[in-house]
């Protein structure tokens, strides 16, 4: 377990390069709150993978829905700005528990919220939700995140956020609530995402949506663009927008999704 070491690592530099290998970190401790043992960066931090990284989460004594590798969330409560972080073709990756006969995936690998945050060039697999972000001014670039048990990627609030050349797949629909999209944005109570665009990303086969975007327990999100997108082999539709104010699809194929391609109920669209 080396979550202490990588902790003293952030805290006391703004740059750090993970050499190749394989690393365990015990984030999801019994009896302590998740953000307790998640890791966590601050203002300004470029944390960087080696090619080949694997920093993999140690499985619990007992089943936990909650937990999360890495997060911009800092010990004083509020969210670092300015954050690099790059996978160099590494990967983050979760685990599978069995209960009551059924396999779940735990937690979150990255739950970036705040300003300027750059995720890129990474692997993530096996959580209940690979990514998530919010905020404004982010980027996700040249990301996988594959193998989600709730969503593979989900944004809850925000604007001015871009994912580009990425890939959100086979998200395994593990409860009957459970949207499996590729992405979800579903914005918290009393917030929107504003500006959020989509350029040459990948929805494929995953067991419920591939793009979900939907006012949830918010306001109506405004400004969605999707463009040279790929829905493919979604087991429901390919893209559902309801609630959207303001949408534009440009060069987007959407092919082999069983119950739809693209599902629209938005104004201005």
């Amino acid at each position: 377990n080396v979550r202490f070491r990588f902790q003293e690592a952030l805290n006391h530099a703004d740059e750090i390069l993970v050499t190749n290998g394989t690393y365990w970190v015990q984030v999801d401790v019994p009896g302590t709150a998740w953000t307790t043992n998640t890791l966590k960066l601050h203002d300004g931090s470029r944390l960087t993978l080696s090619t080949g990284t694997v920093v993999s989460a140690i499985p619990p004594a007992g089943y936990s829905n909650i937990y999360c590798i890495l997060t911009t969330l800092t010990t004083n409560g509020t969210f670092a700005t300015n954050v690099v972080l790059n996978g160099r073709g590494g990967s983050l990756v979760g685990y599978h528990f069995v209960t009551n006969f059924a396999t779940k995936s735990i937690g979150h690998g990255v739950l970036f919220n705040g300003e300027g945050i750059v995720v890129t060039n990474l692997l993530l697999s096996t959580f209940k939700t690979c990514l998530s972000v919010g905020g404004t001014n982010i980027t996700v670039a040249n990301v996988m995140a594959t193998a989600g048990g709730n969503n593979t990627a989900a944004v809850t609030s925000g604007k001015n956020i871009s994912f580009v050349d990425s890939i959100f797949n086979n998200c395994q629909r593990e409860d009957e609530n459970s949207p499996a999209a590729g992405i979800d944005v579903e914005p918290n109570a009393d917030e929107t995402v504003e500006d959020i665009s989509f350029t040459r990303c990948v929805f494929d086969g995953n067991d419920g949506i591939g793009l979900y975007i939907q006012k949830g327990a918010g306001n109506p999100p405004l400004n969605v663009s999707i463009v040279d997108c790929l829905f493919n082999g979604n087991q429901k539709h390919g893209l559902v927008a309801t609630y959207v104010i303001g949408l534009g699809i440009t060069n987007s194929i959407s092919t082999s999704n069983v119950l739809s391609g693209f599902n629209i109920g938005v104004t201005n669209a």
